[in-house]
């Protein structure tokens, strides 16, 4: 049975999109997590080069060994080859879908709760309040494999290489190992409250603006509605990547801060008499003060 259309708005979901989407809970949360970590493989190039560029200038170096993305990852081809460019791909697959299976999974059946009245398109707060829940908990699960992809993708067999290039691990499940018996288990969720606040503002944007410029799209009347774009993969494109450009430019700084942190040499403080030395970064001693040395 076709759904019903409210004040010019077309239904609520596309004919042919089963009535309990949003709801179809582990599926729909697979289905999520399974697409970014295909789309990875593609990916992983540009992945490997913003982790490279972030850590360009620290310790207040002022030379510059990338010019931009395109560049950096020529470079790191020219000198590594295609493992160099894909440095890092088994995390980064693990990491997407992993963190998506939460972070986009989460987010409709999250809505629905907030928003039950499906006559009616959810406002934009509760979108971003959504997207928030969503997000955050996909960054504090998935911590572990953030670190260990951010460090594999560092270590660069480049004379000039940037960033610290102590890590050095033999493939995915070593850098767990090697991280859980020389740092510690709790070494895996270093930086976790950066990265929720990351994954806060790029999930609640992305969601946020993919869902309300797709319902902008397909109006009847009024909004984006003189475009004429009908609901398909092309719509779907479009909105998928105008909300990714807004959702890296409103996280971009919180994802700096978060590479430094996770890639810094790491040291123990010598225990005192109330109990074992605390474990603290050589570079900075946490979010703000790596804010500080970067500005």
């Amino acid at each position: 049975m076709a759904a019903t259309k409210h004040n010019g708005l077309p239904p609520l979901q596309p004919e042919k999109v089963p009535a309990n989407y949003g709801k179809r809970g582990f599926v729909g949360m697979a289905i999520a997590g399974i697409g970014p970590s295909l789309a990875a493989v593609i990916t992983n190039p540009f992945d490997v080069a913003k982790v490279r560029m972030q850590l360009q200038g620290e310790g207040g170096s002022k030379s510059k060994v990338y010019t931009n993305s395109f560049q950096c990852i020529h470079k790191t081809f020219r000198a590594e080859g295609l493992v160099g460019i894909q440095r890092g791909l088994s995390a980064s697959m693990l990491r997407e879908g992993s963190k998506n299976f939460f972070r986009i999974g989460l987010f409709h059946p999250t809505l629905v709760v907030l928003h039950a009245d499906h006559a009616s398109p959810a406002p934009i707060w509760k979108r971003l309040v959504a997207g928030s829940i969503s997000g955050a908990v996909g960054a504090m699960i998935c911590n572990p494999i953030e670190i260990v992809k951010t460090r594999v993708q560092a270590s660069s067999m480049l004379p000039d290489a940037v960033g610290y290039q102590g890590y050095k691990y033999a493939g995915l499940l070593d850098a767990f190992r090697v991280i859980v018996r020389t740092e510690g288990v709790r070494a895996l969720w270093i930086g976790t409250s950066v990265s929720t606040v990351r994954s806060i503002l790029a999930t609640s944007v992305n969601m946020t603006a993919n869902s309300a410029l797709k319902e902008a799209l397909l109006r009847k009347q009024g909004g984006l509605s003189w475009l004429g774009m009908q609901a398909g993969p092309l719509t779907d494109g479009v909105c998928s990547l105008v909300a990714a450009f807004l959702a890296v430019l409103a996280n971009n700084p919180a994802d700096v801060v978060r590479t430094r942190l996770y890639n810094q040499p790491f040291e123990t403080l010598p225990a005192t008499g109330s109990g074992p030395g605390r474990r603290v970064g050589k570079w900075y001693a946490g979010a703000f003060d790596c804010v500080g040395k970067i500005l």
